[in-house]
């Protein structure tokens, strides 16, 4: 069987042309390069900026045959995840470098493009390496086209022989959804590689198995309500999106899960006002083996104090925590609660095993991060997916709510977890609760 490891594969067996594709042809034929796959790793390029690029590309060839051009980005992952929308995410706009950067060679381009904006209404440009805007990461120039001028200091300048690129449309690039890797997912094109797929005899189980993949992009998002914050919420979805849990009884099941967790985030609180019926109630054991006297005790040294001991006695000497102190440290965090160095741990691990989308970071050195939203919201959904693909389950199979809001139950209490107990059944109630009050009135 011919193993298919991206979209430019799905595209290539299908035998379709893409804007992007045409463009690395004649980066190719000009002895030039493209970093990575940055024209389309987050969709195509339209036909207008395919056509303009091919043309400021070979009028600078004629005039520094010797200098070097790499296209750094297009309608490409980074840009979709920035938090404000350019053209490039409408595949309407490419960046590229020269090298040498030479005064030479920057004015040769600089005068190319001048040409071209004279002569072709809607293209504009941008020197990133002499005006870099915010979202600049190094020197490039920044060519896009649309309806209307992007910076207006260098749109239509004003020259001797503008360039005239004609058959322009000013359209933008189809619409399309990203998957976890940052690859764009097509539906429409999906539903013909599947065709192809089962003509090379592929089985409805293989294809089965990678359906997560298939169906990534973007669901429902929910309007928040007191009891979640907005902030919460949208930082969930928002690693829903991103990791392909588009399905709608899942979605508002996780919510449902996340709402009887800990919906509001941060950290577990202190307990240094809680009486000590709560705190039998809910640590059990753990806390009753104390004497009430000494319990009390520990509020006389201060909350900073009582923590400190509470913590430890309740947490310490278990599940990875095998250090002084180690009791508080890893203490309940993040939209799951996730408690005990050895969790921490087991999440780093899936997250260390994941794209990283949130950079290099250690919730095992620093377990204060998972109270940060995106943080906490990127290792809940990341959890569940691994549960998920380690029990053979589809996290977007659901027709129904209350099979959603059971499976997420069971996986973030553990497959095997009996949901008989009172506590677990009490969880679940709460969940399908919260879930089903998200219904299409609360859609955002």
């Amino acid at each position: 069987m011919t193993k298919i490891k991206s979209y430019t594969d799905f595209k290539n067996g299908l035998n379709e042309a893409t804007q992007s594709d045409e463009l690395r042809d004649k980066l190719a034929e000009l002895g030039y390069s493209e970093k990575s796959s940055e024209l389309s790793s987050g969709g195509d390029i339209t036909d207008d900026i395919q056509k303009i690029s091919e043309v400021v590309l070979e009028e600078f060839k004629k005039l520094a045959p010797s200098v070097k051009v790499t296209v750094t980005g297009g309608n490409d992952a980074f840009h979709h995840n920035l938090s404000y929308v350019s053209r490039h995410t409408k595949g309407q706009a490419i960046d590229l470098v020269i090298s040498p950067n030479s005064d030479e060679a920057h004015e040769q381009m600089i005068s190319v493009l001048n040409r071209v904006s004279a002569g072709t209404p809607g293209f504009s440009y941008i020197d990133e390496y002499t005006n870099p805007t915010a979202a600049a990461t190094a020197g490039h120039f920044h060519l896009s086209y649309g309806k209307s001028a992007e910076n207006s200091k260098t749109a239509n300048a004003k020259v001797e022989d503008p360039i005239i690129v004609s058959g322009l449309t000013g359209a933008e690039a189809t619409t399309s959804n990203l998957s976890a890797s940052g690859i764009v997912i097509d539906s429409d094109l999906i539903k013909r590689l599947v065709t192809k797929l089962k003509e090379k005899n592929f089985s409805q189980a293989d294809l089965d198995k990678y359906s997560t993949q298939l169906t990534a992009g973007k669901g429902a998002n929910f309007k928040a309500v007191s009891a979640f914050p907005e902030a919460n919420m949208k930082a969930l979805e928002k690693s829903m999106d991103k990791h392909g849990i588009t399905n709608e009884f899942a979605r508002k099941a996780i919510l449902g899960v996340i709402s009887k967790e800990s919906a509001k985030g941060g950290s577990e609180t202190s307990y240094f006002s809680t009486p000590l019926t709560r705190m039998k109630e809910v640590f059990g054991n753990r806390i009753s083996k104390y004497s009430d006297e000494e319990i009390e005790g520990w509020r006389q040294l201060g909350k900073a104090g009582f923590d400190s001991k509470f913590w430890e006695a309740v947490y310490g000497g278990m599940y990875g925590n095998t250090e002084p102190g180690d009791g508080e440290k890893y203490k309940g965090r993040g939209f799951n609660g996730i408690t005990f160095k050895g969790n921490y741990e087991n999440l780093q691990k899936i997250y260390n095993k994941s794209n990283q989308s949130l950079g290099s970071i250690d919730i095992v050195k620093n377990p204060e991060l998972l109270e940060k939203p995106e943080v906490a919201a990127e290792f809940a959904i990341l959890y569940f997916v691994d549960t998920f693909k380690r029990h053979n389950k589809n996290p977007n199979d659901y027709s129904d709510l209350d099979s959603a809001v059971t499976d997420y139950i069971r996986a973030n209490a553990g497959w095997g977890t009996s949901l008989d107990g009172a506590v677990v059944s009490a969880g679940l109630q709460k969940a399908k609760a919260f879930a089903s009050s998200l219904d299409s009135k609360n859609i955002a």
